[in-house]
This record gives structure tokens, C-alpha cells and sequence, in this order.
């Protein structure tokens, strides 16, 4: 029996996958490349809203860094 994976289960699979590895910090090149976009570009628009979060907690860190040299 073959199971039944809808097109937006799949759909939702992928997303998960990428955006997991984005939050490891993987390359977007890499990703880009396992998903099969023709360009970087596709995955960074895609993907912006995580991308946009890690840069939040990137200033979060910089900011409690520069408070210690206070």
C-alpha cells in the first residue's frame, strides 16, 4: 500500500526542512541547492522571515556584548 502524502503535507515537509537547516545556519547556497532553486535568490525570499528573525537575535547579541564593555 503506498502511502498518501498530499501535495501541502510535502509542501509543508520541505519548508520545515529548510528552515530547520536555516536555523542551524546552514548556507543558503546549500539549501538553494538541495532544494533545487534556480538562485540563491528564490531561497532568501522565501525564506525571509526566518532570516529576518535570526538577524533580530544577532542584534539581541550584539547589543548584550556591547553592555559588557560598559
Amino acid at each position: 500500500m503506498k502511502p498518501k502524502i498530499s501535495h501541502l503535507s510535502m509542501h509543508r515537509l520541505i519548508h520545515t526542512h529548510a528552515s530547520r537547516l536555516i536555523f542551524a545556519s546552514v548556507s543558503i547556497a546549500s539549501i538553494a541547492k538541495r532544494l533545487g532553486h534556480s538562485s540563491m535568490t528564490t531561497t532568501q525570499e522565501t525564506y525571509l522571515h526566518i532570516i529576518q528573525e535570526l538577524e533580530n537575535q544577532d542584534n539581541d547579541k550584539i547589543i548584550r556584548h556591547l553592555d559588557t564593555l560598559a
